[in-house]
């Protein structure tokens, strides 16, 4: 007998598994939220370290920006962003600024906390919703 999968019910296991945290070690998933909350603070609140595991699961770019930045705080510091403390995240994060990778890293970071309820929030998004006209820019 064949086993069949309404719609519903393949949505309803999709938006569980979604919320499945991935298997990330606790230093590596706390290194992640150090990081963005560094770069945009709200960032941890808002779980932005979860999205940027899922992105260097499916996006080796992502995953080998990620790799390059622990490799490059492990050698400077002998330890993971998340133990450095803030005048040392500063300051690492200022020393790599300029890189190609470090980049990429931060527009993964925008991504993830723009597009969340926070972000969206912060910019002021209302949604898809009708406007009797522009405001003027305000300057």
């Amino acid at each position: 007998m064949v086993n069949r999968v309404t719609r519903r019910q393949a949505a309803k296991a999709l938006s569980a598994a979604a919320l499945v945290p991935l298997p990330a070690a606790a230093a590596a998933n706390e290194d992640l939220a150090a990081l963005a909350e560094a770069v945009i603070p709200g960032s941890r609140a808002a779980q932005v370290h979860e999205y940027m595991a899922r992105v260097q699961v499916s996006n080796p770019k992502a995953a080998e920006a990620f790799r390059w930045l622990e490799e490059a705080c492990g050698k400077r510091f002998g330890k993971g962003f998340a133990k450095l403390d803030a005048l040392q995240q500063t300051g690492f994060l200022t020393s790599v600024a300029d890189s190609d990778l470090f980049r990429q890293i931060k527009a993964v970071i925008a991504t993830g906390y723009y597009t969340s309820p926070a972000g969206l929030a912060d910019i002021g998004y209302k949604g898809n919703a009708a406007i009797a006209e522009f405001p003027p820019c305000k300057q």
